[in-house]
């Protein structure tokens, strides 16, 4: 078995208890289809807003959020791009909007590969980092008792 001194078994339970805090960290960050989902339907509202806006300028409309939840809370996003195509793709331009989500769609594995190193590493490092210190700090204090590590 690993033989550890008091220290170093210090160093592994605060390592491991440092772990959680990472992982929620980590899934807080972690993106999923639905979150550009969401900016996609946002992004489709505002494109329609802005028509809306042109054809009648005296009219004080909601902003693309407070749209999505007072005239569409009840359909999917889904659905609710569906409705916005067939009715305003003839005024509106939705391509630039779709091919962002797609994009992203596209590249959310890469980005949450890209969330677990990044997790990985700001587990590593002050857990190095510590591990490290410690190392030097009984390295100098061996040298002022005079003993050879």
């Amino acid at each position: 078995m690993l033989k550890l001194n008091g220290w170093q078994r210090l160093w592994v339970v605060l390592s491991i208890a440092y772990l959680p805090v990472i992982v929620i960290f980590a899934t807080e960050t972690w993106v999923d289809e639905s979150r550009y989902s969401q900016t996609r339907v946002i992004d489709s509202l505002e494109l329609v807003r802005d028509i809306l806006q042109k054809e009648n300028p005296s009219k004080i409309l909601p902003n693309s959020y407070n749209l999505r939840f007072d005239f569409y809370k009840d359909l999917s996003d889904e659905d609710i791009i569906q409705a916005l195509h067939r009715k305003y793709s003839d005024q509106a331009d939705f391509s630039q909007v779709e091919r962002e989500y797609r994009g992203n769609v596209e590249n959310l594995p890469m980005e949450n590969l890209k969330r677990v190193g990044v997790g990985s590493l700001v587990w590593l490092g002050p857990v190095v980092t510590v591990y490290v210190f410690g190392l030097a700090f009984v390295w100098i204090r061996n040298g002022f008792r005079g003993q050879r590590p």
